[in-house]
């Protein structure tokens, strides 16, 4: 009986024991795997932060060839965002941002079609003018300086409108070039028809003479 209970004694406290180490193992395990996930998290992390860092480098870059561009070849533009900055400082900053995010778009719409940037340009100056004018108008309370301004915003409308319907005519020309050498091209197509068919049935019915 005596023996009994000993042994039963033994086997409770190896079972206990090896619970414990088994606990204390997973607890470990556990440990660990939250440590690889916290690294891992922390890395990811890391990594954003410098690709952030790296776009707004980028960004920065750009704003300051942009601005550079602008002094030299669009002046009145530039003159009229650096009194926006003064007026709004989010729409300059916005703008510059959207002039940054598009900066290749402008330099191939430099080469290919300049007129085009040329009036681009004229329509976002206008744009930016005006809301100078509408930034003015909003601080302003003296009856007679509204009225002024508000003179100046519709004569800015109409220069905007003008600009910007001028803007669509341009690119309707430029889509009508394109459908015209479309056209051309379409035409060649059809003047060659018995030949492209014929070249095409050779292709299809010519067997190798040599096989290898």
């Amino acid at each position: 009986m005596k023996k009994n209970v000993i042994a039963l004694s033994v086997f409770l406290s190896a079972t206990l024991l090896l619970s414990a180490l088994t606990f204390s193992q997973t607890k470990q395990e556990a440990a660990e795997k939250e440590k690889q996930f916290q690294e891992q998290k922390l890395k990811r992390i890391q990594e954003s932060a410098k690709a952030e860092r790296k776009y707004q480098e980028q960004l920065q870059k750009r704003q300051y060839e942009i601005t550079q561009e602008m002094k030299k070849d669009y002046p009145g533009f530039y003159h009229a965002l650096e009194e926006l900055k003064e007026e709004q400082v989010d729409s300059y900053r916005r703008i510059y941002r959207e002039l940054a995010e598009q900066y290749l778009k402008i330099r191939e719409l430099k080469k290919e079609n300049p007129a085009m940037l040329e009036l681009q340009m004229q329509v976002q100056e206008a744009q930016v003018k005006l809301d100078i004018i509408a930034a003015k108008y909003k601080k302003v309370e003296e009856k007679k300086a509204r009225s002024k301004l508000k003179d100046e915003m519709e004569s800015m409308l109409n220069k905007l409108f003008d600009q910007k319907v001028k803007k669509r005519e341009l690119e309707i020309i430029s889509l009508d070039k394109g459908i015209g050498q479309l056209r051309k091209e379409l035409q060649e197509i059809k003047k060659n028809k018995d030949e492209s068919i014929k070249l095409k049935l050779k292709q299809l019915t010519q067997t190798d003479v040599f096989s290898w």
